[in-house]
């Protein structure tokens, strides 16, 4: 297994600890509330520490909530929101798969509308990490 799988999977798993159902990759609507859908995003690479190469992927955790009223949805998603950043910050070397884990940027949006209001955020964070020279299975 390549070491950014290695932390993709110590990532959810980690998320996972919220006790909300998370999802990896999915693309289609959510349908229970609440919920987390942990998302792969970019990658960027540094060579420039000769025996190593340095990585900087791109994590998008995005969250749902439903609430029985408008008036509680920004508590609800703001809640989620920061038990989210809370328990991904709680081991940011995910047990030495990485170097760092970053919060990047947040969105939320708001559709109070309807019988049932509905609230969703999507939030960036940055996993640094290290590999053998062109061996992306073997940690540094």
């Amino acid at each position: 297994m390549s070491v950014r799988e290695q932390i993709m999977a110590a990532f959810a798993e980690q998320l996972g600890k919220k006790e909300v159902p998370i999802f990896r990759n999915r693309d289609s609507a959510v349908q229970n509330y609440p919920a987390l859908i942990l998302l792969e995003g970019s990658q960027r690479t540094d060579n420039s520490i000769s025996g190593r190469t340095g990585y900087t992927a791109t994590v998008i955790v995005e969250g749902y909530v439903q609430a029985k009223s408008a008036d509680t949805l920004g508590e609800e998603i703001n809640a989620l929101y920061a038990n989210t950043v809370k328990y991904v910050l709680d081991n940011q070397t995910l047990g030495g798969l990485c170097n760092d884990i970053r919060e990047g940027e947040l969105e939320i949006n708001i559709d109070a509308e309807g019988s049932k209001p509905m609230a969703a955020f999507s939030l960036s964070f940055e996993i640094d990490y290290w590999t053998k020279p062109k061996n992306p299975f073997e940690t540094f």
